[in-house]
């Protein structure tokens, strides 16, 4: 039979053929329920009221498993015909995230309560939960102090690494434990990970950081000088002004011995903190004074080139003998020589420097015997730095006058061969004595090298005229040493390839002329 459909109709069938798909277009809908369907119908029949205990038994059972309960296991608990039988099975399958949220709402009797922190001892969520119960707070305080060092900073460092929650309870909670007991010592090559806890400051200062500042600057101020909290909280760079002025007992500890390089902790402590002056500056003028009592000697520290250290100290007092010391210390490698080949490139040896001549409540003979001990390229940019009516220019002034009446007749009665320079009394009737400078380093009357020297030594030498001289002879000068560095540094700035091409030139030759290597540094892209 050709005709398919009338063959259907002769055996009783549809005339046409019906497919599947438009018999059940939507019967996936009814084989399969998402996961956040289920959990909103588990919603629901916790809300219905009239519930049997069997439902309310089967809700229980489903406690372990939907992440839904946690926020509701609570208001669940809490009902008045809750089954008996229910309510233990919420107890005792609760979960360590469920056991938080019932401690927390005090859901459960103290009984309760502390089986959960039994059966989970060691999870952040529990015990900060049930230190906030007014039943188990006292009693949780008191186990987690007798825990040992290890054990205390496992649980804190735990508790860190898989959540960054703050819990402020647990965290005042195992300060005892950890300032009590001390850390059984590592085993060597531990390598890292779980082993940092032995880092006591560190893992310390992460601790008394994360509390509340206010209990943390109660903390510092109960400790001991030089108490391992303290050390702890000074070993970070972040430290606010109440946290400083309750380590001041550590920062001000008198000297038990001497450094190796010569360097006191208050000097550290300044240069790390310079607003230490600002928050207590009484007292810490006064630990700076008993420096030299506790067998402190600064020349120690500037034959180690500490000048910061140095400057940040003679900062810190107005004690006669301490500025002698450091006067001692800042010229300590040429005391006894006049002469101008000192080299002194530091420009924070400068700045020690300008602090001790600077300072008016230094008396007129410590003054004359600083210059004394300075050569005479160092204290004529003294007269240069200082205000002309000042008392150290006038005294400056008096020093370079008596070296030229007190210098040798050999100096004072030039070679042949070598004609007399012009001085800067001599420059200073020259309608423009920079301009008269220059004509004298471009003359060739003059032993070159000797007039670079005196040409730099004159107080009528500007920073123009200096750049147009070979960076060999102001590298080696004392004042413009430091300037040129400092020029080339601000030309570099943050490009690395201008720092390249600084290093290629300043490798290959230091012949070149100031001008032309800031024009090759400047044209570096």
């Amino acid at each position: 039979m050709d005709d398919l459909a009338a063959a259907r109709l002769s055996l009783g069938l549809p005339r046409h053929q019906r497919r599947p798909d438009a018999i059940a277009p939507n019967v996936a809908e009814f084989r399969y329920s998402p996961p956040e369907l289920a959990d909103r119908l588990w919603r629901r029949i916790a809300a219905v009221p009239d519930l049997s205990p069997v439902g309310h038994q089967e809700l229980a059972r489903q406690s372990t498993k939907n992440a839904w309960l946690t926020e509701h296991v609570s208001d669940l608990i809490q009902r008045e015909d809750l089954d008996h039988e229910a309510r233990r099975l919420i107890l005792a399958n609760a979960s360590a995230q469920h056991a938080g949220v019932l401690i927390a709402n005090e859901t459960c009797s103290t009984v309760e309560a502390r089986t959960m922190v039994d059966r989970y001892p060691d999870d952040a969520d529990v015990l900060e939960a049930a230190l906030q119960r007014r039943d188990l707070s006292v009693e949780i305080r008191e186990r987690l102090r007798n825990l040992t060092y290890d054990e205390a900073a496992r649980l804190w460092q735990e508790s860190r690494s898989w959540s960054g929650r703050e819990r402020p309870r647990l965290t005042s909670a195992l300060v005892p434990a950890l300032l009590e007991s001390a850390p059984v010592a590592p085993e060597p090559n531990v390598g890292f990970g779980p082993e940092r806890r032995h880092d006591r400051l560190l893992l310390l200062r992460t601790v008394l950081t994360a509390l509340a500042p206010a209990d943390r600057t109660a903390i510092l101020r109960e400790s001991l000088p030089g108490s391992v909290v303290q050390q702890a909280i000074l070993e970070g760079d972040e430290i606010s002004d109440e946290d400083l002025a309750a380590c001041l007992p550590t920062i001000t500890q008198r000297m038990t011995e001497v450094p190796t390089d010569g360097v006191p902790a208050i000097a550290r402590y300044l240069v790390r903190f310079p607003r230490l002056l600002s928050i207590a500056e009484n007292q810490v003028c006064a630990a700076a004074e008993t420096l030299m009592s506790d067998g402190w000697d600064p020349v120690v520290a500037a034959r180690a080139g500490r000048w910061k250290e140095l400057k940040a100290i003679a900062d810190a007092t107005t004690s006669r003998e301490l500025f002698s010391a450091l006067s001692d210390a800042v010229t300590f490698d040429h005391m006894d020589s006049h002469s101008d080949v000192a080299r002194w490139r530091e420009p924070a040896r400068y700045a020690l420097l300008d602090t001790l001549v600077n300072r008016s409540t230094v008396s007129i003979s410590l003054h004359r015997s600083l210059l004394k001990r300075l050569s005479k390229a160092h204290v004529e940019e003294v007269v240069q730095a200082a205000s002309q009516r000042s008392r150290i220019s006038r005294l400056a002034r008096e020093e370079l006058e008596i070296r030229r009446h007190s210098a040798p007749g050999t100096q004072s009665s030039p070679a042949q061969d070598h004609p007399a320079l012009p001085t800067d009394e001599q420059l200073s009737t020259e309608p423009n004595p920079s301009a008269a400078l220059e004509r004298l380093l471009k003359s060739r009357r003059h032993h070159q090298d000797r007039a670079l020297k005196h040409a730099l030594s004159s107080t009528f030498m500007t920073d123009e005229l200096a750049w147009t001289l070979p960076v060999k002879e102001l590298e080696e000068h004392p004042v413009y040493g430091p300037r040129l560095a400092a020029k080339v540094a601000e030309l570099c700035g943050a490009s690395p390839s201008r720092w390249q091409v600084f290093a290629e030139l300043y490798s290959r030759s230091t012949q070149f002329l100031a001008k032309n290597l800031f024009k090759r540094i400047l044209e570096t892209e």
